[in-house]
């Protein structure tokens, strides 16, 4: 008897166990001799589930660490119209891209939609302290019952510990220098 697929994340990775029937996932995989499984780019997640889905192949899925979180704003404003363009675009390109905007222009606002538009567990990073403690502000000031937290001065590689469901994390090059030397 065949045992399921289990895929599993490891160190900014996906390891997919033991190999599943059929061929639209090998597009996605590459062998890892190291430890003898198949290694998939994280960033490739949501992509290789889908695929699995549509071929109708069962699997565990020990990777998907997102939570379903209620996010009641406590203001919202009337976006304006470059906003809710991006807004649009990026909902219509499946919740990925990237959105570029002059400084003032309404990217934290904008991304607060967001993160009401699909109500998941949501990492921030930030490059300065101030801008850490300015998102802080924010988010707590637009979600007060939730749950925001702050991590500072190292990057989030695999951590030993779990992450409030929204939070901001300070994560210049020279933190993940440092944590690359550990």
């Amino acid at each position: 008897m065949a045992r399921t697929p289990t895929l599993k994340f490891d160190r900014g990775t996906l390891i997919l166990h033991p190999p599943p029937r059929g061929k639209a996932w090998v597009d996605f995989a590459t062998w890892d001799d190291r430890v003898e499984r198949f290694r998939l780019p994280a960033i490739q997640y949501r992509d290789l589930v889908e695929t699995l889905q549509a071929e109708g192949t069962p699997f565990t899925d020990e990777a998907k660490e997102f939570a379903a979180i209620a996010l009641t704003s406590s203001f919202e404003m009337q976006p304006y119209p470059h906003q809710q363009e991006a807004l649009d675009a990026w909902v219509a390109a499946r919740r990925r891209g990237v959105v570029v905007l002059p400084t003032a222009a309404g990217k934290t606002y904008l991304a607060q939609m967001a993160m009401q538009a699909t109500p998941r567990s949501t990492l921030i990073t930030v490059p300065t302290l101030d801008l850490m403690h300015q998102w802080y502000a924010h988010l707590m000031a637009a979600f007060p019952d939730a749950e925001v937290g702050l991590l500072g001065g190292a990057p989030a590689i695999a951590p030993r510990f779990s992450l409030p469901p929204m939070t901001v994390l300070l994560s210049t090059l020279r933190a993940w220098a440092t944590a690359m030397r550990c």
